[in-house]
């Protein structure tokens, strides 16, 4: 559904019977996306996690070491909860939770964030809206205010950084599963911009660009998706002035991830996380040796043929229904 019939069906629909024709219509997408087995799947394996009970985190504050920041929307909110579940059962901590919703939602959509993630903060896109494009107007960025409005994964940076709250951010995408405790990000503090690697450079700028007309050792294959970054590392007015660059001429979904990769690489800070964090193209992993998977691009299928089925094999379900969340609602923020 392109811009134009967006507009054509919000002018002519109700507010609630155009929510619900976009719900159909990413429906019969993720079916045409899907093989018809992994379809099936979806259907009867997603919405397994919405048994489970609900998981207490930290409230979020000022005076907080690391946040954990994901985004989602309506498609795909089921799968997030399955990734955050996953993240919190297997690192024993309750870092404060920050959960951005774009774009339209639905009661259930809310009732269930809220239901599953208690005490964390759900942030729903007219408050993000009112909070960060006014922080963008009243610092003048333009260029990135018109980004954010135009490319919905520039809201990755933006509001998780503008929003962020604490000292450092842990970013996760929703297609992301954890199978063993992931350490690193949990235990390491001093990390200020540990990155998955990627399997490929996915940035609107090459690396010789950046370092003939930038000045910066651009660091190749950083992936946001799963990130633990300072917000301190983000220069706004540096990342405005990018734009006079004519790598940043068009609006890409793609720019997000290059100013995140500028700026750390900016600040020489940067590490990656260990091959057991794992993203690829596509193909079956054994999980039993990861600790996680980003199950981007053409291995997304695998979130729900390869990595769910595996949870379920090993008892993520029953663990979390015997208590794991009480017992994190009683523990102090950090490591158990």
């Amino acid at each position: 559904m392109n811009q134009r019939s967006k507009k054509i069906l919000r002018s002519v629909l109700p507010g609630d019977a155009y929510a619900a024709v976009r719900r159909q219509w990413h429906k019969l997408l993720s079916w045409k996306n899907d093989d018809i087995h992994t379809a099936y799947q979806r259907s009867r394996l997603w919405p397994r996690i919405l048994a489970t009970p609900p998981l207490y985190t930290d409230p979020p504050g000022q005076d907080i070491d690391i946040s954990v920041h994901l985004m989602c929307h309506q498609p795909d909110y089921v799968a997030a909860i399955w990734a955050l579940k996953s993240f919190y059962y297997q690192a024993q901590v309750t870092f404060p939770l920050v959960i951005h919703v774009q774009g339209l939602t639905t009661p259930e959509l809310r009732e269930n964030l809220r239901k599953h993630f208690p005490t964390a903060r759900v942030i729903l896109q007219d408050e993000a809206d009112e909070i960060v494009n006014g922080f963008l107007t009243s610092n003048n960025l333009k260029n990135l205010h018109r980004l954010r409005s135009h490319v919905p994964m520039v809201q990755k940076l933006t509001d998780n950084m503008i929003m962020a709250g604490s000292r450092r951010v842990l970013n996760m995408d929703s297609d992301i599963l954890f199978f063993n405790e992931p350490t690193e990000l949990t235990r390491d503090a001093t990390a200020v911009a540990l990155f998955q690697r990627d399997f490929q450079d996915s940035y609107v700028i090459t690396k010789e660009s950046a370092k003939m007309d930038l000045g910066i050792e651009l660091k190749p294959q950083l992936c946001a998706g799963l990130a633990l970054i300072a917000p301190s590392l983000i220069d706004w007015a540096r990342c405005e002035s990018r734009f006079a660059h004519p790598a940043f001429t068009r609006l890409d979904g793609q720019a997000e991830q290059t100013l995140y990769a500028l700026e750390a690489s900016r600040s020489g800070r940067v590490s990656y996380l260990p091959d057991s964090y794992a993203i690829s193209a596509g193909g079956p992993m054994d999980c039993s040796l990861l600790k996680a998977r980003h199950y981007a691009g053409g291995s997304r299928p695998l979130f729900t043929r390869e990595g769910i089925p595996y949870l379920i094999r090993t008892g993520f379900l029953e663990a979390l229904e015997s208590g794991f969340g009480a017992r994190a609602s009683s523990v102090p923020q950090g490591v158990h």
